[in-house]
């Protein structure tokens, strides 16, 4: 808590400091400023304007035709990711402030992000490739709870998680099943693989794939019959096409 605390304050104290000086240029600007500095500010700022908005065109153009291509071509794919750094945070903000659905966004950014990801056309190793799976998949009734050990799965067949098991081991990846978000980042850093093929919600997949943002994601949607975060499920087949499209 004092760690937290103290880099809390760090961070503050930067902040409040920017804005002084910000605050501390406005006043300087306003006693001292000639007319020729005031246009020549605008014109900086506008100018600036000018080209982030040019890039945004560029980068929404981006993911559109690679979305149509279904592939991303080498000298674009900084825009692309670009894209997904700097417009779908936009898209997603706006949709929830226009009542529409975010989920649909989150799916859109979830498919480019896959795209953009194969179409880098690199095939890894399977000791390099590690599978993350969330806990809801494990029926709620089961008594051998998996998240702590994969092994206590007894594959009884009343839920999915030992057919993954043995997909998993078929393929040699690694395998986990985690109870969120963080518990994720913390295997991904002791684990470092190289690539990671997730499975989760809209939501989970979407905010992960840019939390891990150094290592690539393939995202896989679950199926939630029951509702979500309860006895969910996934598409095996698809799974295991997206598992063998990336390993050597």
């Amino acid at each position: 808590m004092d760690r937290s605390l103290k880099k809390f304050m760090d961070i503050s104290l930067l902040a409040i400091i920017f804005l002084f000086l910000i605050c501390a240029a406005f006043v300087f600007l306003n006693k001292f400023s000639t007319l020729g500095m005031y246009n020549a500010i605008l014109l900086i700022l506008t100018a600036a304007t000018v080209a982030v908005m040019l890039l945004f065109i560029l980068s929404v153009a981006a993911v559109f035709y690679s979305c149509k291509e279904n592939r991303v071509y080498k000298n674009v794919m900084w825009l692309v990711n670009l894209g997904l750094r700097m417009v779908f945070p936009i898209a997603i903000f706006l949709a929830g402030i226009f009542k529409n659905n975010r989920d649909l966004v989150r799916r859109l950014y979830i498919e480019v992000n896959n795209i953009l990801v194969k179409s880098r056309k690199k095939r890894y190793i399977p000791e390099k490739v590690l599978m993350l799976l969330p806990h809801c998949l494990q029926n709620s009734k089961c008594i051998y709870k998996v998240t702590s050990d994969i092994g206590n799965c007894r594959k009884c067949g009343g839920c999915c998680v030992g057919e993954l098991t043995d997909a998993a081991g078929k393929a040699g990846i690694k395998m986990r099943i985690v109870t969120g978000g963080t518990a994720a980042r913390g295997i991904i850093e002791r684990e470092r693989p190289e690539l990671v093929i997730s499975v989760a919600c809209e939501r989970d997949l979407a905010s992960g794939i840019a939390d891990v943002s150094r290592t690539p994601v393939i995202g896989v949607l679950n199926l939630r019959p029951n509702g979500p975060c309860f006895n969910t499920t996934v598409n095996i087949d698809v799974l295991t096409k997206e598992i063998e499209s990336v390993l050597i």
